[in-house]
C-alpha cells in the first residue's frame, strides 16, 4: 500500500488514465495500479466506477478518452449555474426587478427561495447572485440591504499594485545579487507579536554573510518603517534591498537605494530573511508579547545568531564574514 503522505494530490489526469486503461488490460489489482501511479487505491476505484462505460462483475469496459469527456460533461454541468444569469434573460429581469421592489424589505436569500416555492423552479444559489452584481452589473449594488466589502477588497489591492508599480520586480534582480557574490545586499521582513498584542520586530539579513539585524518597533508605518531601519543600519552601506508586498514598504524608495519587490505569497524568493526569523521564534514564540522583551534581549538574540557558526559560511559565524575579521570563540 502507497503511504498516504507519499501519494499525488489534485485530479487524476488524461495520461494517468491511458495508464490505468493498460493496466486494467493486464488484470492488475487496485492497490498494484496505486502503487505504479503513486495514488491511493480508493482514488483508482473510484476513477473507474465514474467513468466506465460499463461494470458487470469482473468485466470492466474502460476507455480513457471517453472517461475525459465524461468529465467534462460533469464539470460544464456543474458551470451551468454560474453562467446561467448571462444566458436567462427571463430570470435576470425577474430578479433585477424584486431586488429593486422589495429591497427595503426582503433579503436576497428570501427572494430566490420565494421564486422557488411559488414557481416550482430551481433557480440560482444566492453567492450566484451576488456574484453576478459584482462582476456584470454593479449598479445593483445600491439595492442591497448591506453593501459587499469584496468591493472594497478590489480596491485595495489595485491601490497596492499602484503603490509598488515604480518598484522593479525581484526578477529583475542582478545576477551579482541572485548568486551573493557580494555584501550589503539585505532582505527585510516584520515579525509579527501575539494576537492579542500590537508590537513587532523589524529584521534585515545580508543574502551573502548572513549578518542579521534586529529592533523592536511599536507600529508599521511606513514612516516608523523607514525610521528604523536608519538606526540599524546606522551609516551602513546598502547595496540593495528586497522585501515583501506589504504596505509598510510603500515608502521604501524614500531611502535611495535600489529596491526589489518579491511576488505575493512567494517568501520562498526571501528564504535567508525567512530563516533568520525562523530562529527568532525559538527564543520568542508567536504567543508571547514582543513589548514584553527588552532591548538588551533583543540585543542578546541578534548577537547570538551573528556568533553562530554556518555551515554554508565553511563554519565561519557571519559577523566574521561581514566584517572580514576573525574571532576566537574557543579558549
Amino acid at each position: 500500500m502507497v503511504q498516504t503522505q507519499w501519494c499525488k494530490k489534485g485530479q487524476i489526469t488524461q495520461e494517468e488514465r491511458v495508464k490505468i486503461y493498460g493496466y486494467i488490460q493486464l488484470n492488475l489489482s487496485l492497490r498494484e495500479m496505486g502503487r505504479r501511479l503513486w495514488r491511493q487505491h480508493t482514488s483508482i476505484s473510484k476513477e473507474i466506477d465514474r467513468n466506465s462505460i460499463d461494470k458487470w462483475r469482473w468485466i470492466i469496459k474502460y476507455c480513457p478518452i471517453k472517461a475525459e469527456n465524461m468529465r467534462l460533461e460533469r464539470r460544464y454541468k456543474a458551470n451551468q449555474k454560474h453562467i446561467i444569469l448571462r444566458k436567462d434573460n427571463k430570470q435576470r429581469k425577474l430578479l433585477e426587478n424584486l431586488l429593486k421592489e422589495k429591497w427595503s424589505s426582503w433579503w436576497v436569500d428570501e427572494i430566490i427561495w420565494r421564486i422557488n416555492i411559488e414557481f416550482g423552479t430551481k433557480t440560482i444559489s444566492t453567492s450566484t447572485f451576488y456574484r453576478f452584481i459584482r462582476e456584470y452589473n454593479p449598479m445593483l449594488q445600491r439595492y442591497l440591504r448591506f453593501k459587499q466589502y469584496w468591493y472594497k477588497t478590489v480596491h485595495k489591492g489595485n491601490k497596492r499594485k499602484k503603490m509598488y508599480q515604480d518598484v522593479p520586480n525581484i526578477k529583475d534582480r542582478a545576477e551579482i545579487i541572485n548568486q551573493r557574490w557580494r555584501i550589503w545586499d539585505f532582505e527585510w521582513d516584520t515579525i509579527v507579536s501575539g494576537h492579542k498584542y500590537k508590537w513587532w520586530l523589524m529584521s534585515l539579513v545580508d543574502r551573502k554573510a548572513r549578518y542579521y539585524l534586529l529592533k523592536k518597533i511599536w507600529n508599521l508605518k511606513a514612516g516608523t518603517i523607514n525610521m528604523t531601519i536608519k538606526s540599524m543600519l546606522n551609516g551602513e552601506k546598502i547595496e540593495s534591498i528586497t522585501f515583501d508586498n506589504w504596505v509598510e514598504f510603500s515608502k521604501i524608495k524614500e531611502l535611495h537605494r535600489q529596491c526589489y519587490r518579491a511576488d505575493p505569497y512567494s517568501s520562498w524568493q526571501r528564504w535567508t530573511n525567512e530563516r533568520h526569523n525562523w530562529f527568532v521564534r525559538r527564543f520568542i514564540p508567536k504567543w508571547v508579547n514582543i513589548n514584553g522583551r527588552t532591548d538588551e534581549e533583543i540585543q542578546n538574540i541578534q548577537d547570538m545568531i551573528n556568533h553562530k557558526p554556518r555551515k554554508i559560511l565553511w563554519y565561519k559565524t557571519p559577523y566574521e564574514v561581514y566584517y572580514n575579521t576573525s574571532k576566537k570563540y574557543i579558549n
